[in-house]
């Protein structure tokens, strides 16, 4: 179930005949037939992204990514942005206007989207990759952020025209969605078992080589820093702590 510009939308998952449907009141209208399976979709202001498997590959799994926008007219038109060399692992779309940075660190500029959307691709040759996909008016941007060739990313989190994400579940990272702009931000002694965004922060959780777990809460966009609350107890469990913690 997809709500799109105030409008529910449905995507069946049937292998013979996969499509979308909208919602009116309680009857559901067909609007198309979809070129595949359906494994992701989101719903990005005036866009909705779906993820699709391409069944002519035998081998290992392969995703297109696929663009739908509606026309002046309310008709919708779908387009193939790009077939990726891999499996699509999990996609984060922001949920509001983002300010993302294109270009170098030497000739860079800024430019406010709305249908940003990021992705982390399973190449069988150059490892997990970080995309990023949207459209600058001039054309639709479909780019590699960073390739992490010999560990595994995920868990994104979203937050202050920002992403947050995992790599192999302990060291937290941080992009504006440029090579230059993706960095390390914590390094965790255990497992990182949440991110969340609330408000113009992330927090998460994990170890900075004690045996006391903390709580980390960004800064945002503070130049990239981030501070840390020592909590003098496991942070599960607590409902009533003392005044010293």
């Amino acid at each position: 179930v997809i709500d799109w510009d105030g409008t529910t939308y449905l995507v069946t998952d049937s292998d013979d005949l996969p499509g979308l449907w909208r919602i009116d009141g309680t009857t559901p209208t067909r609007v198309m037939t979809l070129p595949g399976q359906v494994d992701f979709h989101a719903a990005v202001c005036d866009r909705l992204y779906f993820v699709i498997a391409f069944t002519d590959v035998e081998a290992s799994p392969v995703h297109e990514l696929w663009s739908l926008v509606l026309d002046v007219d309310g008709n919708p038109e779908l387009e193939l942005l790009r077939q990726f060399d891999g499996e699509v692992l999990e996609t984060a779309a922001a949920p509001e206007p983002f300010l993302v940075t294109i270009g170098t660190r030497t000739a860079a500029e800024q430019v406010l989207v709305d249908d940003l959307l990021y992705l982390v691709v399973d190449d069988a040759e150059k490892g997990h990759q970080l995309w990023r996909v949207f459209d600058n008016t001039e054309r639709t941007v479909e780019e590699v952020v960073a390739t992490f060739p010999t560990s595994a990313i995920g868990a994104f989190t979203v937050s202050d025209n920002a992403l947050f994400f995992l790599e192999d579940g302990t060291d937290v990272w941080r992009t504006d969605g440029t090579l230059d702009g993706t960095v390390r931000v914590f390094d965790s002694n255990e497992t990182v078992t949440r991110v969340i965004a609330a408000g113009d922060r992330v927090y998460f959780d994990g170890r900075n080589g004690t045996t006391v777990s903390i709580l980390i809460a960004s800064f945002g966009d503070h130049e990239g820093q981030h501070f840390e609350i020592t909590a003098r107890a496991p942070i599960t469990g607590i409902t009533d702590p003392a005044p010293d913690r």
